[in-house]
């Protein structure tokens, strides 16, 4: 390893960051565990001498899995390291694939993006990029123009004012990608044209945000069968220019079912709450108090609220993007959380609900900075396991200001006795935003 770094030097690079990834071997014997927080420090301190890089920045995983029994010493360990300079990104909570101890395709990309994102907050200044032309321009730059010049897709949507109006805003911003423009083919013009994704203006951006949490009842599993989606969408949860959801990669695009189709990705996503609480919301609301609606997806299914806790790598997420949601002026209303049904499993999770949702409200509103944010949650319908009544007690029984209770008992269930049927989705996706508008009486 420091043969190849050293050789990867020769040519007048810099190390900026060593990124690691290690440790489930080590949780077969408790022998090895115990000792793995001073092993992997002085690999971290022997490291930076042979390197002659005292300060190089460590990004190192927090375990998601292991070979043996003793997971959480080792993620205590690399969770609660002291060197300066060495960060860690949790991968617990991403999907495994069946042997319950490698990352699926897609949890390996989102640890890349986390991994990035990590060495990104600790740089001091925006880093420039190449765009792929071989110009300099900004990091949004070069990605809408990859989109824009490079893409080889056809559009499956094509937004032809948005992608005209956007083209030109990137014009605009560079001379040298007009003069890239100017030289080519008009065959390929018309791919630039064509391939040009449909953009949210900057006046149509969300004023009213709603963060859309909690498990697969949340994330919608409304006409799914046999993991596939009908791809019915019923007329209260039709698309409107005015309701925008913010997409996996961050960029406000108009929302249509599924909604979580590309966060809850371990799963078939069908019809949920959200578009139904959306169109109610601006069908019920004077206009004047309710603007461009902005819905936040980032339900997973199969998680108990310990997997929400703060700290986590779904709390983590959930911040990221509720902050990232009103970053351009927008005002997050409130969360819309429905989940519980995987803590009816243990007696232990179920007796532990209450003090566990307790402190994710006041973790959450802390973390986003707003003591008063209103917190819509449903009381479940159904569960995994028999302590159904604990869980929904404890929901029931939260004595929070602005922390409301819409009650899910007795709407509809499919076949698997856990799920909504998708008129039963929509039926609560109209109770929460009832529920939301009583508050603006």
């Amino acid at each position: 390893m420091v043969r190849r770094t050293r050789v990867a030097l020769q040519s007048g690079g810099v190390i900026r960051a060593l990124l690691w990834y290690q440790g489930e071997a080590d949780t077969i014997t408790l022998e090895d565990a115990e000792s793995y927080k001073g092993r992997l420090e002085k690999f971290f301190t022997d490291l930076r001498s042979d390197l002659q890089d005292p300060m190089l920045p460590i990004i190192q995983v927090g375990l998601a899995s292991g070979q043996g029994p003793f997971v959480d010493i080792v993620r205590e360990a690399q969770l609660g390291s002291d060197l300066l300079n060495v960060q860690c990104v949790d991968a617990k909570g991403l999907l495994l694939e069946p042997d319950g101890l490698h990352l699926t395709t897609p949890s390996q990309v989102r640890l890349g993006e986390m991994l990035a994102d990590a060495f990104l907050r600790s740089i001091p200044s925006p880093i420039k990029a190449n765009a792929i032309t071989g110009l300099e321009s900004s990091r949004n730059i070069s990605s809408e123009w990859q989109d824009l010049y490079l893409s080889e897709q056809k559009p499956q949507n094509l937004c032809w004012h948005h992608s005209l109006k956007r083209l030109g805003e990137i014009l605009s911003q560079s001379k040298c990608i007009l003069d890239k423009i100017m030289n080519m083919s008009k065959s390929s013009l018309l791919s630039v044209l064509l391939i040009a994704h449909c953009s949210v203006a900057t006046s149509d951006l969300p004023k009213d945000i709603f963060i859309l949490a909690g498990q697969s009842n949340m994330a919608g599993r409304g006409g799914v069968s046999s993991g596939k989606w009908s791809g019915d969408v019923p007329p209260e949860c039709k698309p409107d220019p005015s309701i925008l959801r913010l997409s996996a990669k961050l960029s406000w695009e108009v929302a249509h079912e599924p909604l979580h189709s590309d966060i809850d990705v371990g799963k078939t996503c069908g019809v949920g709450p959200g578009m139904a609480f959306a169109n109610e919301v601006r069908l019920r609301a004077n206009e004047s108090r309710v603007g461009v609606v902005g819905l936040v997806p980032c339900a997973i299914g199969g998680t108990k609220i310990t997997e929400w806790g703060k700290g986590t790598i779904l709390y983590s997420e959930l911040v990221r993007r509720a902050n990232v949601s009103a970053s351009e002026g927008g005002i997050i209303r409130a969360i819309l959380w429905y989940q519980g049904e995987s803590d009816t499993v243990r007696k232990e999770d179920a007796e532990a609900y209450a003090g566990n949702m307790k402190n994710f409200i006041m973790d959450l509103r802390s973390d986003l900075n707003n003591p008063s944010l209103l917190i819509i949650q449903v009381a479940i319908a159904s569960g995994e396991g028999k302590y159904v009544d604990t869980v929904r007690k404890a929901q029931q029984g939260i004595n929070i200001p602005l922390v409301k209770c819409v009650d899910a008992k007795g709407l509809r269930l499919k076949d698997d006795h856990l799920h909504l049927t998708t008129i039963s989705e929509v039926h609560l996706g109209i109770k929460l935003a009832h529920a939301y508008l009583t508050t603006l009486k």
